[in-house]
């Protein structure tokens, strides 16, 4: 099995990828149809899974062919998310679009990713917020997920919450990043 992953990794760590695309279509779908927490759950749980495993494999194996798809692949995750979050009710769509717009705007006047990764992780955090509040079997499934997720990889947890800190402390100081 090792050297299969080893041999096949690029094209496993591209198809998390695409899967990702897929997941956020599906979240979005069942956003706009249903708006139930216990049905879009385990696929922000899938689409989470993806992520980090597509990023371990790429690291790990050297990159992909398709790795300038991760980034978009985020964005419309997350995006997905977003439009639950506002379909359910549980955040105004005038106040996602402005906090989504407003940050991404500060990623490209300070030229660094720490706004988008604030959004995306306030989304992250207003999603589990909700299924604290609404559907507790969702935010304990959210909740082992994010455990798991730091068990796998804790080296590079702990990498990407320095990495944000500073990079968001620098935004705030107005250093913009040298081309």
């Amino acid at each position: 099995m090792r050297e299969f992953i080893r041999a096949n990794a690029n094209y496993l760590a591209d198809g998390l990828t695409i899967f990702r695309f897929f997941i956020s279509t599906l979240i979005f779908y069942h956003a706009c149809r249903f708006s139930s927490l216990g049905r879009i759950t385990p696929l922000v749980i899938a689409g989470l899974g993806s992520d980090v495993f597509d990023g371990m494999l790429a690291r790990k194996f050297g990159g992909t062919s398709l790795g300038g798809l991760d980034y978009p692949a985020d964005l419309v995750f997350v995006g997905s998310i977003s439009a639950y979050l506002v379909r359910s009710g549980f955040v105004a769509l005038l106040w996602m679009v402005g906090w989504t717009l407003g940050l991404l705007a500060l990623a490209a006047v300070f030229r660094n990713d720490s706004p988008v990764a604030f959004w995306m992780g306030s989304a992250y955090g207003l999603f589990i917020l909700d299924a604290y509040f609404h559907h507790m079997p969702s935010f304990k499934a959210m909740l082992v997920t994010l455990g798991l997720i730091i068990l796998v990889n804790p080296a590079r947890a702990a990498y990407k919450v320095r990495s944000f800190l500073k990079d968001f402390w620098r935004g705030l100081r107005g250093e913009v990043e040298k081309d």
